[in-house]
């Protein structure tokens, strides 16, 4: 486990708060980009040796003297970051800016030589360089990105990038044309994006709304791409998932996933085996005061009374305290 020490965060004050954050990682490395207050981009890396890399980025510094900027089409004034998200390998970042657009930093500009977490063919965009790709969305007013996270697809291998606004918006960027490829709108605000996969490998979008509810829309299901089966959801149709909880995500063997629904008011995490939510395979008691969780193959993690972190192995009920 990582923990961040106040130092690691030299140049921001007390005041300072995290905004976004986002990783990956391997049985090798772990890669974290953190977005704070201070509109500061900081990015940790650490090897399984222990070696650690940290580096900051204030974000009107980016086109510094060493930095140069590609665009694909123009960039629509400046914005503040609001959201981030990791490719795969390690090897780029994603920065959404408050109006709408898109940066791709190269990993390396901020930790040369920074190992990337699984191989790529061909880099995506120039490594020496920060990329921007400018997206237009449906109302400038509510264009501001709220998560973000990047995607490959199962059949292809195609890069994609998938974030929402405040606006509700659910857009789908293709980083190989770096177009906007296609959109849904959802009827709240978007609070979090996770993609779940079944057993029969079928692909679905978690989707959190800013009220809490959340909805599991079809990403590629019966073999078909992202495009063809978006371009057969109607967002009118989808239906909120019928929980008295939080649904929660989480990869296990093989690489599928399980759901777990956590409910805060009996403090337990109700686990299933399929996205139907019926008859949950184990239920794990959880301490009190638990708001969130995250779970693995042989292990729950509970976070309590804001900042305190304990675990459960093999999803046995321990003394908790």
């Amino acid at each position: 486990m990582y923990r961040l020490e106040k130092e690691e965060l030299v140049g921001s004050t007390e005041q300072e708060t995290i905004v976004a954050h986002a990783f990956v990682s391997d049985r090798s490395s772990l890669l974290v980009a953190i977005v704070l207050s201070n509109d500061t981009l900081v990015v940790l890396q650490e090897l399984a040796d222990g070696q650690k890399q940290v580096a900051r980025l204030p974000w009107a510094d980016r086109y510094g003297s060493s930095r140069s900027v590609s665009s694909w089409s123009p960039v629509d004034g400046e914005g503040a970051m609001s959201s981030v998200a990791i490719s795969p390998s390690g090897r780029w970042i994603a920065c959404m800016l408050s109006n709408g657009s898109v940066e791709i930093v190269p990993t390396r500009l901020l930790i040369p030589g920074a190992d990337s977490t699984q191989g790529e063919v061909a880099p995506l965009f120039p490594e020496d360089e920060i990329s921007s790709v400018f997206v237009k969305t449906r109302d400038d007013c509510l264009r501001l990105p709220t998560c973000a996270l990047w995607y490959e697809t199962s059949h292809s291998r195609r890069p994609i990038l998938i974030y929402s606004n405040k606006g509700g918006d659910i857009l789908i960027v293709d980083l190989l044309i770096r177009k906007l490829s296609i959109s849904l709108q959802a009827p709240q605000s978007i609070h979090h994006l996770d993609v779940v996969t079944d057993a029969s490998s079928d692909v679905f979008l978690l989707v959190t709304g800013f009220a809490g509810t959340q909805w599991l829309v079809p990403l590629e299901v019966d073999g078909q791409s992202v495009r063809e089966t978006l371009s057969k959801v109607i967002p009118s149709d989808l239906r909120e998932l019928p929980t008295n909880g939080s649904v929660v995500s989480s990869i296990v063997s093989r690489g599928t996933h399980c759901l777990g629904v956590l409910l805060p008011d009996k403090n337990v995490l109700q686990i299933y085996n399929t996205i139907s939510l019926q008859n949950p395979a184990v239920e794990v008691r959880l301490p009190e005061n638990t708001w969130s969780v995250h779970f693995a193959d042989t292990m729950v993690f509970s976070l309590r009374n804001q900042i305190e972190v304990v675990c459960a192995v093999n999803f046995s009920m321990p003394v908790w305290e």
